[in-house]
């Protein structure tokens, strides 16, 4: 029976900066893709106030004498996106910290 030497073989310790970079190579962290343009761009997607305003059927110029459209506004203004010159024609103030 015949026994080889281990002679040559190369035991990586942590001062070897060539298996250092190896581990490196193997511990890639991250997403590849940030930064990157997508494939597809996101949907446009319509405010909720937008979508007020279609249900309605409701014109800019009909915005400020619509009822409907105060009352919304009056329950929502702090946590929907609201024109401002909406909310300075009915006189209705934010609460920034909502």
């Amino acid at each position: 029976m015949r026994v080889e030497s281990n002679a040559n073989l190369s035991i990586p310790f942590r001062g070897d900066s060539a298996s250092n970079k190896n581990m490196a190579a193997a511990k890639a962290r991250g997403n590849p893709n940030w930064g990157k343009a997508s494939a597809t761009p996101a949907p446009v997607v319509p405010t909720s106030f937008e979508g007020v305003v279609n249900k309605l059927g409701l014109k800019p110029s009909e915005y400020a004498n619509s009822p409907q459209l105060k009352d919304w506004v009056r329950k929502n203004r702090n946590s929907k996106f609201v024109p401002q010159d909406l909310l300075e024609a009915w006189e209705f103030e934010v609460d920034a910290g909502f």
